[in-house]
C-alpha cells in the first residue's frame, strides 16, 4: 500500500464546536467565560479563541497594502524600516555614531540635555547631513529656533543646501505636554524644504514610558497629531502642507499581540481623522511611525532577560509595520548605564529580525489572523471612543492643561494587573 502524502487540511470548526471542546476540557462546574481576560489597564475583554464568523463584521477586512486606510501599512514590495541608534552625548559621541553606522544601523538619534553646546559644526564635518539620517531629541527648555538656524548654518558652512537634510528633531516638552505653537512654526520651516526631514513629532512612547495603558496612547497620540494640525492650521497653513512633515512614536510593551495591533489600528485611525480633515486619502500614508520599545519593561534586576523582552518588543513593531525602529539597550536601566556591547546587542536584534528572519519580507504577515484582525478593529474602537473624549474636553492642550492627560496616565501606570504583574528575575525568582 503506497504512502498517503501527509497534508495539513483540517476541517473548519464553529464557535459552537469550539465551545464544545472547551467545556470538555475544563474542570467540573467551569464555564469558557472564565478564559475570557482583560489585558492590564484596559476595558476591553478579550475571547480564548476567534473563528472565521468574527470577521465577518469588520469593514476593512478585504484591504490591501499600500492602499487607503493604510490598515496594513503603506509598503507595497517589502516591509523595510529604518533602525535608529540612540547614541549617548559626550566626547565619543561623533565616534559612537560612526561606530553605529559601520555596524548596520541606519541612523543616529543624540539625546542632546544641552544642544547649544552640541558641535554641529563638527558633525557635519563628519557625516554628510544630506546623506546620513540623524535625529536630535531636544529638552522643552532649549532655544530651538537657534538650534535649527545652527543646524543650516553648518550644512551652508559645507556647502551644502537645507533642502537635502536627512532625519528629524523632536522636544521633549514637559509633563507630556506639547511644545508651544511658536516653537511648532520653527519646526515646520525647518522642515519643509527637506522632503526627507521630520520637524513635527507626536510623542506616544512618551506617555507608554510614563504607565499609559496602549489604548489611551494610541488615543492621546491621535489627539496630539489634531492638536498640532489644528495649530498650525489656525495659523493660516493648508493641512495638506503640514501632513508631510507629521511623524509619531509609539512605545510598545510585552504585549507581542497588543503591540502589533496598535500600530495597524494608529493608521486606520489616522485616515479616518484626516478624512474629516477633507484631506486627500493618500496623504495618510505620509504619517512616519516611530517604535520602540518601552522604559517600563528594561529592568535593572536582570539585565539578560531584558535581551528577550526587547526583542518581543521589536519584533512586534517590525510585524506592524514601523517605519523606524529604535531599540533600548538591555543594560540600559543598569548602574553604568547603557554600554557599546549593550547598543551592539540592540542593533543585533534588528539586525537578526531583518537578516536572518527576513522579516523585511512579508508586508502585514498579521493580515489574516482571527485574533488579531478582530484585536485591530477592537483597539480602534476603544482608542477613538478615548480620543472623542480628549476632543470634547476641547483638544490635547485643554485636556493636559486640566490634568485629564495626567489621570488617565496614571490611571493606567496604577492598574492592579500591572502592579502585581510577575516579571521573571524582577520580582519573582530573583
Amino acid at each position: 500500500m503506497p504512502d498517503s502524502p501527509l497534508t495539513f487540511d483540517f476541517p473548519a470548526q464553529s464557535a459552537a464546536q469550539w465551545l464544545a471542546r472547551v467545556a470538555r476540557e475544563l474542570p467540573a462546574g467551569q464555564t469558557a467565560d472564565r478564559l475570557t481576560w482583560q489585558p492590564a489597564g484596559e476595558t476591553y475583554a478579550v475571547a480564548p479563541f476567534h473563528t472565521a464568523a468574527d470577521l465577518a463584521a469588520l469593514p476593512h477586512l478585504h484591504t490591501v497594502p499600500g492602499a487607503f486606510p493604510y490598515i496594513r501599512g503603506h509598503k507595497e514590495a517589502a516591509n523595510t524600516w529604518r533602525y535608529l541608534d540612540l547614541v549617548p552625548v559626550g566626547p565619543e559621541a561623533l565616534a559612537d555614531a560612526q561606530q553605529a553606522l559601520a555596524g548596520g544601523a541606519d541612523g543616529v538619534l543624540f539625546d542632546l540635555a544641552d544642544p547649544a553646546a552640541f558641535d554641529l559644526a563638527a558633525l557635519s564635518r563628519t557625516f554628510d547631513l544630506t546623506q546620513t539620517v540623524v535625529g536630535y531629541r531636544l529638552p522643552a527648555a532649549a532655544d530651538t529656533p537657534a538650534f535649527l538656524t545652527r543646524l543650516t548654518a553648518a550644512l551652508h558652512g559645507r556647502g551644502q543646501s537645507a533642502n537635502g537634510l536627512r532625519g528629524f528633531v523632536e522636544v521633549a516638552a514637559p509633563d507630556l505636554a506639547l511644545a508651544p505653537a511658536s516653537v511648532l512654526d520653527a519646526l515646520l520651516e525647518a522642515a519643509r524644504p527637506a522632503p526627507d526631514f521630520y520637524g513635527l513629532t507626536a510623542d506616544g512612547a512618551a506617555l507608554a514610558d510614563a504607565g499609559a495603558a496602549p489604548t489611551f496612547q494610541l488615543a492621546a497620540t491621535l489627539s496630539q497629531l489634531v492638536q498640532i494640525l489644528a495649530d498650525l492650521t489656525d495659523r493660516g497653513l493648508e493641512p495638506e502642507t503640514i501632513v508631510g512633515e507629521l511623524r509619531c512614536t509609539l512605545g510598545l510593551g510585552t504585549d507581542y499581540f497588543q503591540a502589533i495591533a496598535l500600530l495597524r489600528a494608529l493608521r486606520l485611525l489616522w485616515a479616518t481623522v484626516l478624512t474629516a480633515f477633507e484631506v486627500a486619502p493618500h496623504h495618510t500614508a505620509r504619517l512616519r511611525v516611530n517604535a520602540r520599545p518601552s522604559w517600563r519593561i528594561v529592568f535593572a534586576p536582570d539585565p539578560d532577560t531584558n535581551l528577550l523582552r526587547l526583542t518581543t518588543s521589536a519584533m512586534a513593531a517590525v510585524i506592524g509595520g514601523t517605519d523606524e525602529l529604535l531599540i533600548l539597550p538591555f543594560d540600559a536601566a543598569t548602574d553604568t548605564g547603557a554600554t557599546r556591547f549593550g547598543r551592539r546587542q540592540a542593533r543585533n536584534i534588528s539586525l537578526l529580525l531583518r537578516h536572518e528572519a527576513h522579516l523585511a519580507e512579508a508586508v502585514d504577515p498579521a493580515a489574516g489572523s482571527y485574533y488579531l484582525e478582530t484585536l485591530t478593529d477592537t483597539l480602534a474602537r476603544e482608542a477613538w471612543a478615548q480620543f472623542q473624549q480628549l476632543e470634547a474636553a476641547g483638544g490635547y492642550r485643554a485636556a493636559h492643561a486640566t490634568g485629564q492627560v495626567a489621570a488617565q496616565v496614571a490611571k493606567g501606570a496604577a492598574t492592579p494587573a500591572v502592579v502585581g504583574q510577575v516579571r521573571v528575575g524582577v520580582n519573582k525568582y530573583q
